[in-house]
């Protein structure tokens, strides 16, 4: 289906359906961070008030100081605050939505609801102590103040104990294992992958952790940022990213998936003017794939590299594919002879980061100097982001 007509498809609708769960489990964990009344301070310390970036239907445009600059933005003469009607959309009443409006803890009626969502020991601490933890995530009562009905988990007290953790920490530590991310367990589970005498060898730390904060010890974060151009191919595509490793003796390979972007892109006969606008700037698309820790593990024990870096940097593969699952071009771990090279401005840039972890101390008894089996309850947060360079050089892709 053409993408101008997409909002037409099912799959298009339950699609946002998802959407709108997710940015209501977000602002249970960020009750306070919204745009609200008072607009905000800009870089001199001076209070301004958010409006409408290249106007809005129903508002008048704001004078332009220089009309004849075309670099110069419009915007709305109308400022854009929470209780600003939000034209042309009504409520059941006739009168207009507002930003306020549409927060999930607003008393609003949405007209549907979201069914708890309980996240219990075994997602939070897969690997310690299976006490009384236990936090329900509940969306199914908006007519409650944001954030009152959640975060009921306190951390035992001891004498470590920080005076209070907040309950937005508590939040957003739920949500990252409630979405998969567990760094503590996932590294204890590669432990066993890799045996007791190989470990996986990092970059240096070369920045510390931040205060009151301890180290996930014998982790990184690996991540590859993704740049394209939406509009090169004047259809959606996908980016995939895989992995074809050797072992020693040369003559096995393990393969495997790591991750795909999707890129949703209007055709080049769209008349949509804001999609015509973007194509005419040149404005490109960033996305982010994390390698799992899981996936490491078995590359290095298959490779015997256990040097992380260098082991993604040799052993890692790209395509872009048509959809329907047609693949246009990729790199290959050998360049055929008559190989056919793809323009320059076609390839996504590919690049190789990493990043140490640290988590609020959560007041658990357990050693804090090093490796240990407990998940901590508050969030992992990174730390010393590292670059590891270009992947995939425009004389490693070949046109399929």
């Amino acid at each position: 289906m053409d993408n101008d007509y997409a909002s037409f498809d099912p799959i298009f609708f339950l699609h946002h359906c998802n959407v709108d769960r997710i940015i209501a489990l977000w602002e249970q964990a960020y009750p306070k961070y919204f745009m609200g009344n008072d607009g905000y301070l800009d870089k001199n310390n001076t209070k301004q008030q958010f409006k409408q970036l290249g106007g809005k239907f129903g508002w008048k445009d704001a004078p332009q100081r220089n009309p004849n600059d075309w670099r110069e933005p419009i915007s709305s003469i109308t400022d854009l605050r929470g209780d600003t009607p939000l034209t042309p959309f009504r409520k059941a009443d006739g009168s207009y939505w507002t930003s306020d409006d549409t927060r999930w803890g607003s008393k609003v009626p949405k007209n549907y609801t979201y069914e708890d969502i309980p996240v219990e020991a075994k997602v939070l601490d897969p690997l310690g102590p299976t006490t009384s933890r236990f936090m329900s995530l509940s969306l199914a009562s908006p007519q409650a103040a944001l954030g009152d009905a959640i975060g009921d988990y306190q951390p035992p007290e001891s004498q470590n104990t920080p005076a209070q953790i907040s309950s937005v920490e508590n939040e957003r530590g739920s949500l990252q294992k409630l979405f998969g991310f567990n760094p503590v367990p996932a590294r204890q589970h590669a432990y066993e992958i890799l045996g007791e005498s190989r470990r996986l060898i990092y970059p240096e730390i070369r920045k510390p952790h931040y205060e009151g904060y301890d180290p996930i010890y014998d982790f990184r974060l690996w991540v590859l940022r993704i740049r394209v151009d939406p509009h090169m191919l004047g259809l959606s595509y996908l980016v995939n990213i895989g992995y074809n490793v050797l072992d020693v003796t040369g003559q096995n390979t393990l393969s495997g998936h790591i991750g795909s972007i999707a890129v949703l892109t209007r055709s080049k006969d769209t008349k949509c003017g804001a999609c015509q606008g973007r194509r005419d700037e040149k404005v490109q698309s960033m996305y982010t794939v994390m390698v799992h820790h899981k996936t490491i593990a078995q590359m290095a024990v298959h490779s015997s590299e256990m040097n992380v870096a260098q082991l993604l940097q040799k052993s890692l593969s790209a395509e872009i594919a048509l959809p329907g699952d047609t693949v246009i071009a990729n790199t290959p771990t050998t360049i055929p002879e008559n190989a056919k090279p793809i323009p320059e401005e076609f390839l996504p840039e590919i690049t190789l980061h990493s990043a140490a972890l640290q988590a609020l101390y959560d007041g658990t008894d357990h050693d804090r100097t090093q490796s240990q089996s407990h998940a901590p309850l508050t969030p992992c947060e990174t730390y010393d982001w590292q670059f590891h360079g270009d992947l995939f050089p425009p004389q490693s892709w070949v046109a399929t």
